[in-house]
């Protein structure tokens, strides 16, 4: 376990902190065991503050038809998946003041800004913690607005 990348988490849920988190690492570098982690020892369990994008926006964009046809359609697909995203993070926070998104690989493609995103409703006491995979040997690498949050950069 990362011991330094846990201590910034710490420190980032203190008040004044960023409200946006970015735990910026290659891929199996350790920020899914790192956040799932720090919420089951913080918060004593996972589920409620924690979401697989990934799996999300599969589950539901196969109910608009045939991936194969909504991935021909890149607009189409990036307005369903932000419609939908948007969706669970406002619902996430009208509940509680904490938001794990991870697994946001399905996301690269159609240049959603995650942040940007976010940002609406990480507000005040509210925060969200971003598990952003990178590769930048293969060109993996999502344009945030990286000003917008505090980056925990975990290496390999």
């Amino acid at each position: 376990m990362n011991e330094d990348a846990w201590k910034q988490l710490d420190r980032s849920m203190e008040v004044g902190g960023q409200n946006i988190i970015c735990v910026v690492g290659p891929f199996l570098s350790g920020k899914t065991t790192l956040a799932r982690e720090w919420l089951r020892e913080r918060y004593g369990q996972v589920d409620p503050y924690y979401l697989n994008v990934n799996q999300y926006l599969l589950e539901h964009l196969q109910r608009e038809g045939p991936l194969a046809e909504l991935d021909r359609v890149k607009a189409k697909a990036r307005l369903v998946m932000q419609v939908y995203l948007e969706d669970a993070i406002r619902q996430a926070f009208q509940k509680q003041h904490l938001l794990v998104l991870d697994a946001i690989e399905i996301l690269l493609p159609y240049e959603l800004d995650l942040v940007t995103l976010v940002g609406k409703y990480a507000r005040g006491e509210k925060r969200c913690i971003l598990c952003v995979p990178e590769d930048a040997e293969h060109h993996f690498q999502f344009k945030f607005d990286w000003d917008a949050c505090q980056v925990i950069r975990i290496d390999r």
